[in-house]
């Protein structure tokens, strides 16, 4: 596999992910269907554990590849690639009524804005429930400086070794002292710090060899270490409690493991690479069009599924043009 090919199982990974959760989202919220298929839907949430795992992976490997300032261009790139094009669906969403029900909807708002709603459970999930993730990523984006420069003084390896413990550690606390409920607890950053550091390390082998996964490993070893770890999974998660707090492991590998099993057999190739292009606008903006449409759209249900999912796509790439319009047009006004 070539690096160009390495990189785009980057972008294939991203779009796998986003598609999960966007018929996640779908098949849980918004459609009649039977419990059993509500519950397999869920493991199209795991997707977020790609996104964390990307994120760690995009960030170090700009870092080797170019370094980094850790203050004015690591902010401003932090604020016009995630920051703004976030406010802007949250400030729209706002001026939808039914996007939240709570009572006070300027401070929901303002949660969002000045980013206190990853400290207030009543605001983390407000105008879209898909939006915890983007403070558990922020959250990331703060702690970022500080673990390179535990990296620059201690091996990659062992800071990846602590980082599971870390979050071994904290899913025992909060399940424990029964924290789990409060979403701003069970997606705090620590939760998912090992698959960030994961990602960075991925970052490191790749700016190395090349290479992103061992390239003479058959399918089929990929194809049982997803039966196993989705397996695992599955139990977890169906017999629920404090044990979803520690099958993110069990997700995050099946998922991983199943994007590549796809990615090997070219199953819809190009057009899965071609979501995760504009896998940040379709995560922003898909639950706002579901809600829009099954709100004002009196067709069966599956006729909204796909208008919805059709309208995501349009609507994100369009976002996403502008976002890149307005990027090069700041970016010519700086020189």
């Amino acid at each position: 596999m070539s690096k160009n090919n390495e990189s785009e199982l980057i972008s294939y990974l991203k779009g796998f992910s986003i598609m999960m959760i966007l018929l996640y989202h779908l098949i849980y919220n918004f459609l009649n269907v039977p419990q059993i298929i509500k519950l397999a839907s869920c493991f199209g949430g795991a997707g977020v554990h790609a996104f964390f795992i990307c994120s760690g992976f995009g960030l170090y490997l700009s870092y080797l590849k170019n370094g980094l300032s850790m203050k004015r261009s690591y902010i401003s790139k932090r604020i016009k690639r995630v920051y703004i094009p976030y406010i802007f669906v949250i400030f729209i969403s706002f001026l939808v009524p039914f996007m939240f029900e709570g009572e006070n909807r300027i401070m929901a708002l303002l949660s969002h804005i000045f980013l206190f709603k990853m400290f207030m459970p009543e605001y983390e999930d407000s105008f879209g429930i898909q939006m915890w993730y983007i403070s558990t990523i922020i959250q990331f984006y703060f702690i970022y400086p500080i673990l390179l420069k535990i990296v620059n003084k201690i091996e990659l390896k062992k800071v990846f070794v602590f980082s599971i413990f870390i979050s071994f550690i904290y899913a025992i606390f909060i399940s424990f002292s029964e924290l789990y409920v409060e979403r701003i607890w069970s997606s705090f950053f620590i939760q998912y710090l090992w698959e960030f550091v994961l990602g960075m390390l991925i970052a490191e082998k790749f700016h190395k060899n090349n290479k992103i996964i061992e390239r003479n490993i058959n399918v089929i070893w990929y194809i049982i270490i997803f039966i196993i770890t989705f397996t695992i999974f599955a139990l977890m998660s169906f017999n629920g409690g404090i044990l979803k707090n520690f099958n993110d492991v069990f997700s995050a590998i099946s998922f991983i493991t199943l994007c590549i099993i796809l990615y090997k057999i070219k199953f819809i190739k190009k057009g899965i690479k071609y979501l995760g292009k504009i896998s940040y606008e379709l995560y922003l903006v898909h639950y706002l069009i579901y809600m829009c449409v099954f709100k004002f759209i009196s067709m069966p249900q599956y006729i909204n599924s796909i208008i919805a999912i059709i309208l995501s796509i349009i609507i994100s790439i369009f976002y996403n043009y502008i976002l890149k319009g307005c990027s090069t047009l700041v970016n010519r006004k700086a020189y």
